[in-house]
């Protein structure tokens, strides 16, 4: 669920993050080779990993060692990925790595992943002090979402995709959600009905998709199923972009449950 300008949605990254917390949390690192410019002196071995916090799709692994308190901040966007096993070979080519850290019992590979930083930690609102609230966090509170994007007055998926108002959402779940509150895709944001209900309710869904990304995608709308029935009404599914080019995103929708605004 990669391709045509899309970016891994919350529910993804955060599998991802799990995935690194079993195999770094509670070790300390042995090897830790960043492999960015500005940041190829920074030593972190020694470092005890802390866990793997998500905020929005940005990634930050927490490292602490004494008084030393760091975060490794790094993107998955299109094509980036975390190999994840035993400590051995890299099982990538070495040009696509970015980060290999490495305990006594495991490793994590970050191949091809993006804005790979170091900071310390009480610095990190410099990656995520822009971003509006956590569609996954706890205390996400949908009323109080709803409304910003409601003020925003935008085109509703558009709204949706813009990660200072909500984070978390991307092309799938913001089609999903104009899907749930029966809203075009090009609807906007003032005159949508049942915003809060329309989150609440995709929170829930990405929540198990974490769990159950599988059968997550078998229960999709309207996201790639372009000129298959329309679940509700059988009506075949539309697809088109919202936003301005080069950043435009696909989007589907069925255009009889929701009708092109006027």
């Amino acid at each position: 669920m990669g391709d045509d300008g899309r970016m891994p949605e919350g529910d993804a990254v955060r599998r991802t993050a799990r995935r690194l917390d079993e195999a770094l949390a509670g070790g300390v690192l042995v090897r830790a080779d960043v492999r960015v410019p500005r940041f190829a002196t920074v030593d972190l071995t020694g470092m005890q990993v802390l866990g793997t916090q998500v905020i929005g799709k940005h990634m930050l692994t927490r490292l602490v060692a004494e008084q030393r308190e760091w975060t490794l901040h790094h993107h998955l966007r299109m094509d980036g990925s975390w190999r994840t096993g035993p400590p051995g070979a890299p099982g990538a080519p070495g040009h696509q790595i970015r980060v290999w850290l490495a305990t006594s019992s495991a490793q994590a590979v970050g191949v091809r992943v993006h804005d790979v930083e170091v900071r310390r930690t009480r610095e990190e609102a410099h990656w995520v002090g822009h971003l509006g609230p956590d569609i996954m966090a706890e205390g996400f509170d949908p009323e109080s979402a709803g409304q910003v994007l409601a003020s925003a007055d935008r085109p509703l998926v558009e709204a949706l995709l813009d990660q200072r108002l909500v984070c978390g959402m991307g092309t799938i779940w913001a089609s999903e959600l104009a899907s749930e509150v029966g809203a075009s895709p090009r609807a906007r944001t003032s005159l949508v009905v049942g915003l809060a209900e329309g989150l609440t309710s995709i929170r829930a869904r990405m929540l198990r998709a974490v769990d159950a990304p599988a059968a997550s995608r078998r229960e999709l709308r309207v996201f790639e199923r372009t000129r298959q029935p329309c679940r509700r009404c059988g009506t075949p599914i539309r697809a088109g972009r919202v936003g301005v080019a080069p950043m435009d995103r696909p989007t589907y929708w069925c255009p009889r449950c929701q009708p092109e605004p006027a």
